[in-house]
């Protein structure tokens, strides 16, 4: 993750994925910043490049990450489709429909998804049933 004073990327990396940037907007990028240097002053963490840790200080799990994002849902009140809880991979695809939803060209989409064809991030744009556009937060 490089953050500076007025742009910040996350870096992300999947299984069988070339590794990609994506930009933050202001908000999240001042809240990971407040969190990097919280972390800095926990022992152990200066050796691994990971930005969120389990207690014993290594990387978290995929599956840690799918029971911390259902569980913080559930408390926040968030629903997805037919009352189902929100996961990864219900942020991911809202990601994607927002983005388009908003104007985001589809290649630009297809980028920051890490799609290798447009084609397949156009799918985020067929409108969900009762649903109106979203605006992409800050």
């Amino acid at each position: 993750m490089r953050l500076g004073v007025r742009q910040a990327h996350i870096r992300v990396t999947a299984r069988g994925i070339e590794p990609r940037e994506i930009p933050l907007s202001e908000e999240p990028r001042l809240v990971l910043r407040d969190w990097v240097a919280t972390r800095r002053g926990r022992s152990g963490v200066e050796r691994t490049p990971a930005l969120f840790l389990n207690r014993r200080g290594g990387r978290l799990s995929t599956r840690s990450v799918d029971t911390l994002v259902v569980r913080i849902g559930g408390i926040a009140g968030l629903e997805a489709d037919a009352g189902q809880p929100i996961t990864p991979h219900v942020l991911r695809q809202t990601f994607g429909h927002r983005l388009l939803a908003n104007g985001s060209a589809p290649d630009r989409v297809a980028e920051l998804m890490g799609h290798r064809s447009s084609d397949t991030a156009r799918r985020y744009g067929a409108v969900r049933a009762g649903r109106p556009p979203d605006d992409v937060p800050g």
